[in-house]
């Protein structure tokens, strides 16, 4: 999915993310976080519209958890990353990522993750 149809900014991350996916918990890798969703990896296999409880760190401290949707899969070689839409995020979550997302964007334009 280009950057263009998104509905609002996400940042690049790399951290550890707790799936419970049908009975299973999962610890898989975020990319990318934005208020809307995540971008994560698995080797265990989604499909679109599986449901999953998620729950992640931005920077160490403290943990956001929000029921999620798959949205969509991209498959790049043998890795399969999929785009996760938060269903239930409370308000402080939101502004939470709202804050780190923006700290990014207002860094040195040479940064690079």
């Amino acid at each position: 999915m280009s950057a263009a149809k998104r509905r609002v900014p996400r940042r690049k991350i790399n951290r550890p993310v707790g799936l419970l996916f049908k009975g299973e918990y999962l610890v898989e890798r975020v990319f990318q976080v934005g208020e809307g969703g995540l971008m994560v990896s698995s080797v265990t296999p989604l499909a679109a519209e599986d449901r999953v409880l998620i729950t992640f760190s931005l920077q160490g401290e403290g943990f956001i958890t929000s029921k999620a949707t798959i949205r969509y899969e991209v498959k790049e070689g043998s890795q399969n990353f999929y785009g996760l839409e938060f269903d239930e995020l409370p308000f402080q979550a939101r502004r939470e990522i709202r804050s780190f997302v923006a700290s990014h964007s207002r860094g040195p334009k040479n940064f690079k993750d």
